[in-house]
């Protein structure tokens, strides 16, 4: 397909349309990164650094527990956990032994959890002490054999570890005593003997499971492969533009787009506002507001995050180019599977069908809001669906129905 034929591309800016997808299953290709760059990050959370050599080195000892604990190719794992270093380690741990990984979200439900573990056999499950009352219902679960539990600080450093228990960790039970129940750090201990790597699944096979938003009904589960999430990792580098080795080439990315006009630097900041045409009295001002925020830990104006508040203070100063992008508005509307409006009863508005991004709760925290395009499908899709079911209201009514 030409250019002519796909006029989206000169909105592209610069970004390669068509992107090489490796033929690699998922942990082949962070393997071969790992190798490339053992000492870059590869993992950052709460100020804690992992480093793509460590990453490698816990994938495989979990990939070793995994065995240890009887999961083998072709089993079903659960992963109920937040965006903590044990999700992305037992992700693609699972991918090396040919397992399949059963991406839920953490708030799930306990009905909906037990709706996923029995939905795709899983017999061992992975969640966050945190949400325990959720994550009791899967022990309820035939043939589902062990729950292991995380805790958000397992690969926090000690001094961060006892400034969460001390804080937002002050709220978390203690769990019961219970067989069945296996913290994180045992279960790695358990891991045996690394065997050599062989691949047990094409990169084109199933190798894990995500769930819909259950907008219509219960969530239905959606199986993908190795391909299939390498096809948006590639995809994402190249719309981006971030290279392996970004960090390496970082005064030479900055001298460039000084040289492209898109960053600005001056030794103060009156300087710089000149240069970008700032008020100087203005810009002085909210560097001073901005810098009293980071020294009391709390943004009174955008509630930015504590451990990004950095105060601006020795020069030089910088200031970048920037746009914005306007993807969509989401509606307020509930609706049900059929797409009617719900009252605030939930009984449908008679008559009353409401689709695409006209009503609310299809995104949620779980889809990828960031990307254009995401709600297309969903939005031709939901039309059909509620165009079908007032068309079939219209029917059953008979010809005396007053359209509202």
């Amino acid at each position: 397909m030409g250019a002519d034929e796909r006029p989206w591309l000169k909105y592209y800016d610069g970004a390669d349309a068509d992107v090489v997808v490796p033929d690699k299953t998922m942990y082949e290709w962070l393997r071969d990164t790992a190798t490339a760059y053992p000492d870059n990050t590869a993992v950052l959370f709460l100020g804690t650094k992992m480093t793509f050599g460590r990453l490698m080195r816990e994938v495989n000892r979990c990939a070793a527990a995994l065995v240890a604990q009887g999961v083998g190719c072709g089993d079903s794992v659960l992963i109920s956990l937040p965006n903590i270093p044990n999700v992305v380690i037992m992700f693609y741990a699972l991918n090396k032994i040919g397992a399949r990984a059963v991406m839920t979200h953490p708030l799930s439900s306990g009905d909906e959890l037990r709706h996923y573990a029995m939905e795709t056999g899983a017999r061992w499950a992975f969640g966050v002490d945190m949400f325990f009352d959720r994550l009791k219902a899967l022990l309820d679960v035939p043939g589902l054999r062990r729950l292991y539990i995380c805790h958000i600080f397992d690969y926090l450093g000690a001094a961060m570890t006892v400034g969460f228990k001390l804080t937002k960790g002050r709220g978390t039970a203690p769990l019961p005593k219970d067989d069945a129940l296996i913290p994180w750090t045992d279960f790695m201990k358990s891991a045996g003997d690394q065997a050599p790597y062989e691949r047990r699944l094409d990169p084109k096979e199933g190798s894990a499971v995500l769930f819909s938003g259950g907008t219509t009904s219960l969530p239905k589960g959606i199986e993908l492969s190795s391909r299939a999430f390498n096809a948006l990792a590639a995809s994402m580098i190249e719309l981006i533009h971030i290279a392996p080795d970004a960090e390496k080439q970082l005064p030479e990315t900055m001298a460039r787009a000084r040289e492209d006009g898109v960053l600005t630097a001056a030794d103060t900041i009156p300087e710089l506002a000149g240069l970008i045409g700032c008020p100087r009295d203005a810009l002085e001002r909210t560097v001073l507001e901005y810098n009293s925020f980071c020294a009391h830990n709390r943004d009174a104006l955008f509630a930015k995050r504590r451990r990004d508040l950095i105060a601006l203070g020795r020069p030089p100063y910088y200031a970048v180019r920037a746009g914005a992008d306007m993807l969509v508005t989401h509606g307020g509307v509930r609706v049900n599977e059929r797409f009617e409006a719900l009252r605030d009863s939930f009984e449908p508005v008679p008559n009353l069908y409401v689709a695409g991004v006209d009503f609310g709760g299809a995104d949620a925290d779980v889809y990828n809001v960031a990307m254009s395009g995401h709600g297309f499908g969903f939005a031709v899709n939901s039309g059909r669906i509620a165009g079908e079911n007032a068309a079939r209201a219209l029917e059953n009514a008979g010809p005396k129905t007053t359209r509202e």
